[in-house]
């Protein structure tokens, strides 16, 4: 892809397209940028080129109760099993309900079977299973007390070189002195951008 006739800079004289170049040049087939954090799910990762990538700013968007909670933690989740720093933040839900939730997600459970203690030989097996899998994990999971600002970088600080993290959910967070609902997302978004 490189002009064979100019020689490549490289370090920093390089230009940011000559850096560009240099990288693709030197990227090989099947193998992901190593500023690609993947989701786990197969389609998802073909359709975004092999994942999330480093310093973007992902929303989830979707209707109440279509499963938005549940996608992003078994994201998390997923990245995790890769050897991937992840923190999950959740502003609906405290800790224990979070990791109810990724034992039903990871051992194919219903949140109700697991309260009710209604689980089959197999099922509860696959529950277990998940549970020391998951003692493992390069995974932290979080629930904001008061979803703010300054609580969502005081969590990121506590796992320093994560690679991804996630918020749930983003209307939880309440700039100070925006009154309007979009103004409010808007604002919160511009944030996270600049966070990532």
């Amino acid at each position: 892809m490189g002009d064979a006739r100019r020689p490549r800079r490289r370090g920093p004289d390089a230009t940011p397209l000559e850096s560009l170049v240099a990288r693709i040049d030197e990227s090989r087939p099947d193998t992901p940028s190593p500023d690609t954090v993947p989701t786990g799910f197969a389609s998802l990762d073909r359709v975004l080129g092999g994942g999330f990538r480093q310093q973007d700013l992902v929303v989830l968007g979707g209707d109440i109760g279509s499963g938005k909670s549940a996608l992003s933690l078994a994201v998390a989740l997923r990245a995790a099993r890769q050897g991937l720093p992840t923190l999950f933040l959740s502003g609906e839900m405290g800790e224990e309900r979070v990791r109810e939730r990724a034992l039903a997600i990871e051992g194919k459970a219903t949140i109700d079977e697991l309260r009710q203690g209604r689980l089959g030989d197999e099922t509860r097996a696959a529950v277990g299973a998940a549970a020391i899998a998951q003692r493992g994990l390069p995974l932290m999971l979080r629930s904001l007390v008061e979803p703010g600002f300054a609580e969502i970088e005081a969590a990121l600080e506590l796992l320093p070189r994560r690679r991804l993290a996630v918020v749930d959910y983003l209307q939880l967070l309440q700039p100070s002195g925006v009154s309007r609902q979009e103004d409010r997302v808007a604002t919160a978004v511009r944030w996270l951008k600049a966070l990532a």
